[in-house]
């Protein structure tokens, strides 16, 4: 499943993007896992609601979400 997350910004840190995260300079990592972390929970959430939610499936779906967040950013960042 492929999951189009649009909202790229960090809601605990306004005007954080994940396009800022470049320069190791400039690289915060509690930004980063907290980016990571609402992608993770976002990806979940839609992985929930495609296959309609159903309790007992919340550990797939986070574990799921973890391996094609991670995949994700892998192949964008390196």
């Amino acid at each position: 499943m492929n999951t189009r997350i649009l909202d790229m910004t960090v809601p605990e840190m306004p005007g954080i993007c994940a396009a800022a995260s470049a320069d190791p300079r400039t690289t915060n990592p509690l930004v980063e896992q907290a980016w990571r972390d609402k992608l993770v929970r976002e990806t979940a959430y839609f992985r929930s609601q495609h296959r309609r939610p159903c309790p007992g499936k919340e550990l797939e779906d986070w574990l799921s979400a973890e391996r094609e967040v991670d995949e994700s950013l892998r192949r964008s960042y390196g």
